[in-house]
């Protein structure tokens, strides 16, 4: 919840968004549907997001807190930037590799809601339909390629203080390279890392 003073009401709100959005705050446009009249009801009110605190743009509902006065303003962000598009007609079950993806520029809040737009999320994930170029690429249209799987048995090294064991354990979850992986072994489990050949590293003191 931000705090703000009621005289700029709608200065500190385009403020609070734009450090929501701060790399697409030069390309914001924000517009107030609530009346004027209904904004300064005290010196400093806060304000919240409601129903959806991580949603950064388009139609929004925002809290106005004065302890005692509650109220409610609708406003819409407007905001331009890039989103991550395909170069050609990708089919299902391709694994995307940077030489598919290509950034495009367009008005975001107009896009889906769960619209990729960080090349990390989207790289080394396989398409679970065909996407075809201009398409925004979004979080359901793409899945993650698990170099663990859950329950599976995997190699593990374990390294110690002047040793090293090599090993096998079942997985407790699933994980993609440099994550971590929890791992069941002689009935304890242990904490370690995936590396790029699928193997468990697990560190001891």
């Amino acid at each position: 919840m931000l705090q703000v003073n009621a005289t700029s009401l709608f200065d500190n709100i385009f403020q609070y968004l734009k450090e929501r959005n701060i790399n697409y705050s030069h390309n914001m446009h924000l517009i107030v549907y609530t009346q004027a009249k209904k904004w300064n009801l005290c010196e400093k009110p806060k304000i919240l997001i409601l129903n959806n605190s991580n949603k950064n743009w388009g139609l929004m509902e925002l809290l106005i807190d004065c302890h005692v006065l509650h109220r409610y303003l609708k406003v819409e962000l407007q905001l331009i930037g890039k989103y991550i598009t395909v170069t050609k007609t990708i089919p299902k079950n391709t694994l995307l590799s940077i030489n598919h993806l290509r950034f495009k520029m367009g008005r975001l809040d107009l896009l889906p809601k769960n619209t990729c737009v960080k090349m990390s999320d989207i790289l080394n994930k396989v398409t679970l339909k065909e996407i075809k170029p201009n398409e925004p690429i979004t979080f359901n249209l793409i899945k993650s390629v698990w170099l663990i799987n859950y329950n599976t048995i995997v190699p593990i090294i374990i390294n110690g203080e002047g040793f090293q064991i090599e090993s096998t354990g079942k997985a407790l979850n699933n994980a993609q390279s440099g994550q971590k992986v929890r791992i069941l072994i002689y009935n304890k489990i242990l904490i370690g890392e995936s590396d790029v050949d699928g193997k468990v590293i697990i560190n001891v003191k």
